[in-house]
């Protein structure tokens, strides 16, 4: 939070005075101009090494970006198969920086008696980088496994692999149905 003096308030009233003019100027465009964002952007910077004269410091906040994973696909092949057979599970990725250590891809599914399914044996670690990434696991079902419908569900952890309780969940897929016969 900063408070400001009549200088400050004049330098913050002329800001607010220029933002105000450049969207005017890009409605008066709109319609005659092909691309808008030819342009630029509507708020121009206050470049200044700190805080200009009449303008004061009162209290500040730390601001923390946090890296933005999401899981855009989420599949699984075959759809069906038998107890003790292996799935393919696919994950597409969007990633907003490269993330190495300690990353890892979970996957499980639900009975119907409310009982988790998973394997850890075959959860994984991946490295991330910005962008589009695409990440492959196996997902084995157990002998034991419920017959029938179910939806395979999808995680990124960063962690100890395969230990929920000692990772931070950072993203969760939508889930994908798989039928289990015999």
């Amino acid at each position: 939070m900063i408070t400001a003096n009549d200088l400050g308030n004049i330098l913050i009233r002329y800001y607010r005075k220029v933002v105000k003019a450049n969207l005017s100027r890009r409605e008066q465009l709109r319609g005659k101009l092909h691309d808008l964002r030819l342009l630029g952007g509507d708020y121009p910077a206050i470049d200044m090494g700190g805080l200009p004269k009449g303008v004061r410091l009162e209290a500040s906040v730390k601001v923390i970006v946090a890296s933005k994973i999401e899981i855009t696909q989420f599949s699984a092949q075959p759809p069906a198969t038998g107890r003790g057979k292996t799935i393919k599970v696919s994950y597409t990725v969007e990633c907003s920086e490269n993330m190495g250590d300690g990353i890892w891809i979970g996957a499980f599914f639900r009975g119907p008696d409310g009982k988790y399914w998973f394997n850890i044996d075959e959860d994984k670690y991946i490295s991330l980088s910005k962008g589009t990434n695409y990440c492959e696991r196996d997902f084995t079902i157990a002998d034991d496994g419920p017959l029938g419908e179910h939806l395979l569900r999808s995680n990124i952890w960063r962690g100890v692999i395969s230990s929920p309780d000692k990772s931070t969940r950072l993203a969760v897929g939508d889930p994908v149905p798989i039928r289990i016969n015999q």
